[in-house]
């Protein structure tokens, strides 16, 4: 639901010339969404979503790709480990040179967290479970949809580019289980599901649409049944008054 509601920020002037002439923020956001400001806050981490000169943008797979790249190479370059606290206020200066806007930065972060309730902390501690299928599906997503990926190229980049003691979890299984609502592997016929096929590769199958159509947050598969239902009625009794 949120998800559709924001614009993609994938190339930054692109981003902006695509935009009207009303800029929508996180605030504006959350008033025009009917679910409750606890599933709204789950759904925007969970998307990555961030604040730029007063818009609400949902990045990229492509562009939430690069931001981890740049995490892990200035990393490497600097020896942080991430099975430390990093500190976010010298990561986003580093990764400035990479022109990644810090509040995409910290979107990213802030998904990764092993403790949420510890955002506006200088130092985070990286989950790595939750890294290694979030980088996963993000690399997957980010892939040529036209085409297809040899699967000991992807698993090989995917690798790569986590610590050497996160590896491990860099498996399929892992997006099969995690992943699930993008990764439908033994469904040829759904459309916006990844298929892998028998010469060992992984081909997207279906349109883009779909697969923002079948990839709820876990914040937007909890907004359904009655107490759901009643944040969608109490927005539209709002959006009543209001007229």
């Amino acid at each position: 639901m949120l998800r559709a509601s924001l614009p993609t920020y994938s190339d930054p002037e692109k981003s902006k010339s695509s935009m009207s002439s009303g800029a929508r923020d996180k605030q504006s956001s959350l008033a025009d969404t009917p679910i409750s400001p606890h599933e709204f806050s789950l759904a925007w981490r969970e998307l990555c979503a961030f604040e730029l000169d007063g818009q609400a943008y949902c990045p990229a797979p492509s562009v939430l790709w690069k931001v981890w790249i740049s995490i892990a190479s200035a990393c490497t370059t600097n020896a942080w480990s991430l099975d430390q606290p990093l500190n976010t206020v010298l990561l986003a200066e580093v990764v400035a040179d990479d022109e990644i806007p810090s509040p995409i930065l910290y979107a990213v972060i802030d998904r990764l967290r092993a403790n949420h309730r510890l955002a506006e902390q200088e130092y985070a501690i990286i989950d790595a479970a939750t890294c290694a299928y979030w980088t996963g599906s993000v690399r997957l997503q980010a892939g040529p949809r036209e085409s297809t990926l040899a699967i000991n190229d992807f698993l090989t980049d995917w690798r790569d580019h986590l610590p050497e003691s996160w590896r491990r979890h860099a498996t399929l299984d892992l997006l099969k289980v995690r992943c699930l609502p993008i990764f439908r592997i033994s469904d040829a016929k759904k459309q916006g599901s990844y298929i892998l096929s028998p010469k060992d590769t992984i081909a997207f199958n279906g349109s883009e649409k779909a697969v923002a159509d079948s990839t709820p947050s876990t914040a937007d598969a909890k907004a359904t049944g009655p107490q759901a239902r009643k944040w969608h009625d109490k927005f539209k009794r709002a959006r009543r008054s209001q007229r």
